[in-house]
Order: structure tokens, then C-alpha cells, then sequence
């Protein structure tokens, strides 16, 4: 019990070392070494329980993935789920940016495959629980089809953000809410509603 205790320990050390370095200086400019040094850890601990950066990137695009549905759901509360999904691709623009080095994190992990997958197949089984009866969408490929569509959407936002390209926040998200919502065949009273609570509701950092 002890020995599981320490070992996610570490890892959360790992993980938050690994963070911080990502975000101060970019995902490229940081190293294996740096990474140890911050966790105060042996390069050997950091690779018995991840088998590179790109390994520990993973699980830290993972976690950042949850805590965004987690904090959608905490902000839409008992509204409709139209307004979640809004939330949910509201907070990854705003985080996205707010600096270039975050941006480079969306980029890196939009154009991974291994993310990609995971986050395709997770938005896929969520899509699919939410509109899945809906007789706009009678298969599995239109609601994937769907979930590529926006992933690539944010993934060009994303790129534009990191090359410092001048763009609106509110515009952006508003837009991007709305071409979601369409996307799914959400009627324009539903999006007129959602929009209007998006705007009027604060999401923070």
C-alpha cells in the first residue's frame, strides 16, 4: 500500500515538473534532465514509469482534457448540454490563447496520433451518449466524421494561435459554439439560447 502511495507520488511530481516546464518554456525546449531536476527525482525513476517526453506529454494532454469536461459540467450545472459542449470548446480556445507556449501544447497534441486517437475516441463516446438517439445521426461514422471536423478546427485555431496571429477571443469562441452546434444539427433557437448564456456566463482561467 505504501509502495503504490509513493509511486503516485511521483508520478504527480513528474506530471506537475513536467507541466510547469511545458507551459514556462515550450514543450521542445525542455528536456529529460530539466524534468528530473525540477521533480527532484533520478532520470532511471522518471523512465520506470514513463518511456519518454512525449509519454509524459500524453498523460498531462489527458488530464487537461478531463479537468476541461469536468469544468464545463461544474459551469453548465443542470442546464442543457448543448450549453457543456459550448463550455467545453469555449475553455480550450481560451486556454489555448491566452500564450503561444500553450498553444504549442494543443498543436503538439492535436497532431499526435496517440492523442488524436484517444481524444477522438472519447469525444466519439460522448457524442454518440448525447445525440446517439437522435435520428439526425443513424451511425457512428457521422457522429466521428463530426469529432475529426472539430479537432481539426481547433487544431488550425490552435496553430494560428501559436504563430501569434492576431485573433478575438469572444469572436472566436462565439463562432467556433456556433459551427459546433450546427455541426449537430442543433436547431438555431437552441443556439441562439446557448450563445446568449455563453456570453453571459464567466468561465475563468
Amino acid at each position: 500500500m505504501k509502495r503504490k502511495i509513493h509511486e503516485k507520488e511521483v508520478r504527480k511530481k513528474i506530471i506537475k515538473a513536467a507541466r510547469e516546464l511545458f507551459l514556462e518554456q515550450g514543450f521542445h525546449q525542455t528536456t529529460i534532465r530539466q524534468i528530473t531536476q525540477k521533480a527532484s527525482i533520478s532520470t532511471g525513476t522518471l523512465y520506470h514509469f514513463y518511456q519518454d517526453k512525449e509519454d509524459i506529454f500524453f498523460h498531462i494532454a489527458e488530464e487537461t482534457f478531463l479537468r476541461v469536461i469536468q469544468k464545463a459540467e461544474e459551469l453548465a450545472k443542470d442546464e442543457s448540454i448543448y450549453l457543456r459542449l459550448a463550455f467545453e470548446l469555449a475553455l480550450h480556445i481560451q486556454a489555448f490563447l491566452k500564450n503561444r507556449n500553450t498553444a504549442e501544447l494543443y498543436v503538439i497534441a492535436y497532431g499526435s496520433y496517440r492523442i488524436s486517437e484517444e481524444v477522438i475516441k472519447k469525444q466519439q463516446m460522448r457524442m454518440e451518449l448525447l445525440f446517439g438517439n437522435k435520428k439526425h445521426f443513424p451511425t457512428k461514422e457521422d457522429i466521428m466524421l463530426r469529432s475529426l471536423t472539430i479537432k481539426g478546427y481547433l487544431h488550425a485555431l490552435a496553430l494560428k494561435a501559436m504563430n501569434e496571429e492576431h485573433l478575438q477571443p469572444d469572436q472566436i469562441i462565439a463562432n467556433s459554439a456556433q459551427l459546433m452546434l450546427q455541426l449537430y444539427h442543433v436547431s438555431e433557437a437552441e443556439i441562439t439560447s446557448t450563445l446568449k448564456s455563453l456570453k453571459a456566463m464567466k468561465m475563468g482561467s
